[in-house]
């Protein structure tokens, strides 16, 4: 494949330009090819690239879990707390469908190593009670009585095999359409499908039987939900 990358000059360690921009043109790199090789092959830094542009309800968690993508599409499914120069192209491609046709841009930040740095594992799981009062809430709207404990619980349960999501991340992929079918969101999840429409009535979407889709637009909604 061909790919347009832009990236600001201090990926290539050069201080006096560091507020500059440069853009290079790549012919003919592997789909296969992971962003750690992709880097060496632009010769610059490997241990310094943001993706931030691609997630934008996900920059706080990628500051704090700064070699972490919260999440690729892999093989139609998402896969979470993916390590940055390990996700290969071809999957953030998959992803962000943008990157093809406009190019990729990345930025240069300090990236840790997760066993010496922060516990990213526990930081989901401070997110995750950060968010469950509000999803609590609006679960109860729906007229689903859980507490955050019980979410929590829930949530880890529901991701186990996957491991757990950033909420933010989950927020970012649910959020990026207005309507949803919640067998194809419980597919791409990787998860239960009544499991997927408590996360769609935990972040606001409601049944419309016009649409047979669960949607997040007011004069979509309807009293009736699909049967188990």
């Amino acid at each position: 494949m061909d790919l347009q990358v832009t990236f600001n000059t201090n990926l290539e360690g050069n201080e006096e330009n560091s507020y500059g921009v440069k853009t290079k043109e790549l012919h003919n790199i592997s789909e296969d090819c992971t962003f750690s090789e992709l880097l060496k092959e632009l010769k610059l830094k490997g241990d310094a690239v943001g993706l931030e542009k691609y997630y934008p309800n996900s920059c706080d968690f990628m500051d704090s879990c700064p070699n972490i993508l919260p999440y690729l599409l892999i093989d139609d499914k998402y896969a979470w707390n993916i390590n940055t120069l390990e996700a290969k192209l071809k999957d953030f491609c998959h992803t962000h469908s943008m990157v093809e046709e406009k190019g990729l841009f990345v930025t240069s930040k300090q990236v840790v190593d997760v066993e010496n740095g922060i516990d990213y594992l526990q930081y989901i799981l401070d997110l995750w009670n950060h968010y469950g009062d509000e999803i609590s809430a609006a679960l109860v709207l729906a007229g689903e009585i859980i507490t955050k404990k019980e979410l929590i619980k829930k949530l880890l349960h529901m991701f186990k095999e996957n491991s757990l999501p950033a909420p933010c991340a989950v927020e970012e992929i649910i959020l990026a359409r207005e309507k949803w079918n919640h067998y194809e969101l419980a597919e791409k999840l990787d998860v239960d499908p009544e499991n997927a429409k408590m996360l769609l009535k935990g972040f606001g979407y409601k049944w419309s039987n016009h649409e047979m889709l669960y949607s997040r637009l007011d004069e979509d909604i309807s009293e009736e939900e699909p049967k188990k």
